[in-house]
């Protein structure tokens, strides 16, 4: 590769596949074919089927350690045990980090997954579990991993992680991302991983298949009549001697034969069973693989059944993922972006398929696929493909020609394949008729036939699997007294119709029937509760969630919660000197608010707190003590019941301002701090050029001092900084301006992109019809959330309904702000002021009076969480507290909202009561900070590219 071939300038790790291997009787994870069209047939040509289990003592060279086996029947207490002992020691600190406290804070799971146990039994062997091996192996490609890609800047991505509901994925998931991910925390925001309700990993509405299940259901028959059609003699006394040993007597398809002998017996290191002197032997396992390599092969080349159109169903949706992440590296360059999947073989095998690669049916217990983006300065975006470790870009059906250079196929290639190529090469036109158009014969013409119809094509298809009940006996002697439906000619007609077909089915099955009526019941009441008619229902509870939620953000007197734990350290010779206090400005009016009279309503308890503030801010003639900028003094300081201004603080926002106030001052009264009986406190306010900050901090301040035998040094400096910058060496204001509309159009971007149709679509009706009145019409959510949430919900205004189909409800306002904690992260933006704290000698309590977007802005550059939304609520506060000790060394304590934050701030790494070094703040101020958006000053960071 060219040097100048460049990875992870923005590199896309795309796709990491677990493939846990597993197979659930018949409508489990499943047998799943793959192979190439046109291309080479591959074979299983191993001596020792042992490789399938890739043991821990193997070396990794890119296998990822899936080592799950699914049992049937299994009782085994000990027999998962790992066997090395240093294994076993591995996988008892494993256990202790994987319950510690720090990871669970890092690596969280959707709440659908908090079912299954995050850690597999040390022994016990239980079905569906990972087993202890397995997530030691899981452990060890982590960690190979996290030092392949290292030296990128793959560490600094936004990260997804998304599993199948299933123990042993779930399991999988966080073993790998424990090595891989949880070891870069510094690096990472925490992450949560996402369950998908599929086996091919499907998030979206655009991939959801309704059909998927019966499709997969006929193909796994029309997978079985193959077997029968295929195998050779051979095969045939193979398949006869495993039968009759009882460990295999329930097993048909030769995969679930495969699965019983490495589960139970292979990668459990056990000796294949004898009898009669006759004994299995690993050569009867390779004779079954080899047939199941060419049978998936031949299936989909030769368009048998339904194998073409069902894995090219469970491959569009990774294909679709990757197709859009190219899409969002042309957009927004410089993006680093890792996904991870953790599925099944059904999840790996469709990908090959449709891709052409050739690979051995079923993969082992490891198999991975890996697709990486790169950059080339010249010549665009190229896509590396690599299975188990191994570049097989080279296999890629449409890789060859001019999209092949540097051993790497053209991004463009995928995209078409992507886009158009799925389809054409399914014999459909779309993702619709691919998946809801009836397959021919296998599914539409079974369903319509009728039970007796169907027990007569069931026969053709193989009586060993519908008829009979291995117990041992040979599969040439089905019992007849078994079968399940009534023997019937092909040709004989239905006289009775169905009502007396599903009466004589019932009266030979009644446990089924009867578990098939229990569960249309409960369908039944699922419906009439989900509608109201039984109680509460989830429509209902869901929407009174989030307006509860909505109503917080506005701080209304009854949603008001001020507690915390400021001012309080466990520190026995610490001290507080100290203290800047980060503030968002209160309550505000609408955008296209106009002068006018009776401008807010207010409630009893509004109006006393308000005439409360009044005779404060008199009584301390309040803004006569302040010594103000000249652009700051013609700004209104206390806000007006009867005239009102757009965008300006309400009185409603100036009570919840002199309320913080009050609560700040009740929690640092007692410490030496705010002892004024001998010194006074040196107050300063900082504000951005807007009435809402000034007066805020006029009232936030009001609050502090309206407490008696308060002392403080006279006048109290008010300066204007637009990001809490007053000095000339951080002054940004110029360029400020055009990132942050940068941002913004960024952020409409990344909306139009990631977010779900149904959150995108009506939020484009709402601004295409202006249902709520914005000035310049923009997707960008904040907008809409500023325009709904300011100007209608925290004025007590009713949601706009304009018609049915773009009615505004308090879901939508509370998903579009769940969304905006998900967007990318923005430049820090904000000049703290604490380094120049810690050089003074007198007491100091500097207040920023400011926006969300600085509070955010702060919180994902200091802290290891990306996970702030940039609305935050009305009064937000992130307070810095310096305490200075006995032999004179600096520390100080971040707390935002009240909560102590200054465990997750990223150099913190060692912590003194609870506190942090100033030393360390020091040194990140100086030059780390500037390294997190690329740059190596501060004036980089500002006037690149102006």
């Amino acid at each position: 590769m060219p040097r100048r071939f460049r990875i992870v300038d923005w590199i896309l790790l795309i796709v990491i596949l677990f493939a846990v291997y597993t197979i659930l009787n018949y409508d489990g994870d499943g047998s799943q074919e793959s192979t190439s069209l046109g291309a080479v047939r591959p074979s299983w040509n191993k001596e020792d089927i042992r490789e399938m289990c890739q043991f821990l003592e193997q070396e990794v060279t890119g296998e990822e350690g899936d080592q799950w086996v699914k049992f049937q029947k299994v009782n085994d207490e000990i027999g998962c045990l790992p066997h090395r002992d240093v294994d076993r020691k591995a996988f008892v600190a494993y256990k202790e980090l994987a319950e510690s406290d720090e990871l669970l804070a890092f690596l969280k799971v959707d709440p659908r997954l908090n079912e299954f146990p995050r850690v597999p039994e040390d022994a016990k062997c239980i079905s569906g579990m990972l087993t202890a091996e397995g997530a030691l192996q899981h452990l060890k490609l982590g960690r190979y991993f996290r030092h392949r890609y290292e030296r990128t800047q793959l560490f600094s991505a936004v990260t997804d992680v998304i599993t199948s509901k299933y123990n042993r994925t779930v399991q999988s998931a966080l073993a790998f991302s424990t090595e891989f991910l949880y070891k870069q925390r510094t690096l990472l925001a925490p992450i949560q991983i996402k369950a998908s309700n599929f086996s091919y990993h499907c998030l979206d509405d655009y991939c959801a298949c309704k059909q998927h299940k019966a499709i997969r259901k006929m193909y796994e028959k029309e997978h079985l009549q193959e077997f029968y059609h295929m195998k050779s003699d051979s095969v045939a006394d193979e398949e006869k001697k495993l039968l009759s040993f009882s460990e295999f007597s329930s097993s048909f398809d030769p995969f679930q034969m495969i699965d019983v002998g490495l589960g139970r017996f292979i990668c459990r290191r056990k000796t294949l069973p004898c009898h009669e002197n006759e004994c299995l032997t690993f050569d009867s396992f390779n004779k079954m693989i080899n047939l199941t390599t060419l049978r998936g092969s031949r299936m989909f080349d030769d368009r048998i059944g339904v194998a073409r159109r069902l894995q090219s169903i469970e491959a569009y949706t990774i294909l679709t993922y990757l197709r859009d992440s190219v899409a969002k590296i042309r957009k927004f360059p410089h993006s680093n972006y890792v996904q991870i999947f953790s599925g099944h073989d059904v999840t790996v095998g469709p990908i090959l398929r449709v891709l052409g690669v050739p690979f051995v049916d079923p993969p082992h217990y490891t198999s991975r696929i890996v697709f990486e983006i790169y950059e080339h300065s010249d010549e665009g975006i190229f896509i590396r493909l690599l299975y188990n470790g191994r570049n097989r870009t080279y296999d890629v059906r449409f890789c060859h020609g001019d999209n092949l250079k540097y051993g790497m196929c053209k991004a463009s290639a995928f995209e078409h394949f992507a886009k158009d190529g799925l389809f054409k090469l399914a014999g459909v036109s779309e993702f619709k008729e691919l998946c809801y158009t009836p397959p021919p014969y296998t599914f539409r013409f079974f369903v319509e036939m009728n039970w007796a119809a169907r027990g007569a094509l069931a026969t053709r298809l193989g009586n060993k699997i519908w008829f009979t009940k291995k117990s041992g006996e040979e599969p040439e002697e089905p019992k007849k007294e078994e079968v399940i439906v009534r023997s019937m000619e092909e040709d004989a007609k239905d006289e009775d119709g169905w009502w007396a077909e599903l009466k004589e089915f019932c009266g030979a099955h009644a446990i089924e029937c009867s578990a098939f009526a229990l569960f249309l019941f409960f369908c039944i009441f699922c419906v009439f509760n989900a509608f109201g008619f039984i109680g509460s229902n989830d429509l209902s509870l869901r929407s009174e969630h989030y307006k509860q939620f909505v109503a917080n953000l506005c701080q209304f007197p009854e949603n008001r919660d001020l507690k915390g734990s400021e001012g309080q350290t466990t520190h026995p010779n610490a001290t507080l000197i100290s203290l800047l206090a980060v503030v968002r400005h209160g309550d505000r009016y609408e955008v296209q608010k106009e002068n006018t009279t009776g401008c807010q309503e207010l409630n009893e308890q509004e109006s006393q707190e308000f005439e409360q503030y009044l005779t404060a801010a008199k009584r301390i003639d309040l803004t006569k003590i302040l010594s103000m900028t000249p652009e700051l003094e013609k700004l209104q300081k206390l806000p007006d019941r009867e005239v009102c201004e757009a965008k300006a603080l309400t009185p409603r926002g100036a009570i919840q301002e002199f309320a913080l106030g009050k609560y700040l001052f009740e929690k640092y009264k007692n410490t030496k701090l705010f002892n004024t009986s001998q010194s006074a406190i040196n107050i300063s306010i900082i504000a951005t050029q807007m009435q809402r900050t000034v007066a805020s901090g006029v009232a936030l301040l009001g609050g502090i001092l309206d407490q008696n035998g308060t002392k403080f040094t006279t006048p109290i400096t008010f300066k204007s900084g637009l990001v809490g910058c007053t000095d000339a060496e951080c002054d940004c204001d110029e360029n400020f301006g055009i990132m942050y509309d940068l941002v913004g159009k960024e952020r409409e971007g990344l909306f139009r992109l990631e977010a779900s149709s149904h959150l995108r679509r009506l939020a484009e009706a709402i601004v295409e019809n202006n249902t709520i009145g914005m000035e310049e019409p923009s997707v960008d959510p904040n907008q809409i959330l500023d325009y709904l949430v300011a100007g209608l919900v925290c004025q007590r205004e009713p949601l706009p309904c304009p018609d049915e189909r773009h009615c505004v409800s308090y879901p939508f306002i509370g998903e579009l702000i769940e969304y905006s904690v998900k967007l990318s992260k923005n430049m820090f933006e904000l000049d703290m002021g604490i380094e120049k704290q810690y050089r003074r000698n007198e007491k100091e309590v500097q207040l920023f009076s400011s926006h969300d977007h600085v509070i955010v802005s702060v919180l994902r550059v200091l802290t290891l969480s990306g996970n702030y939304s940039e609305f935050q609520v009305y009064t937000a506060r992130l307070v810095f507290e310096i305490y200075e000790t006995t032999d004179g060394s600096r520390l100080f304590r971040v707390l935002y909202n009240g909560e102590d934050a200054t465990s997750s701030v990223k150099f913190c790494e060692q912590l003194e009561y609870g506190l942090c070094s100033v030393a360390q703040l020091q040194k990140f101020i100086a030059k780390d900070i500037f390294g997190i958006a690329g740059f190596k000053s501060f004036n980089d960071t500002c006037y690149s590219n102006f």
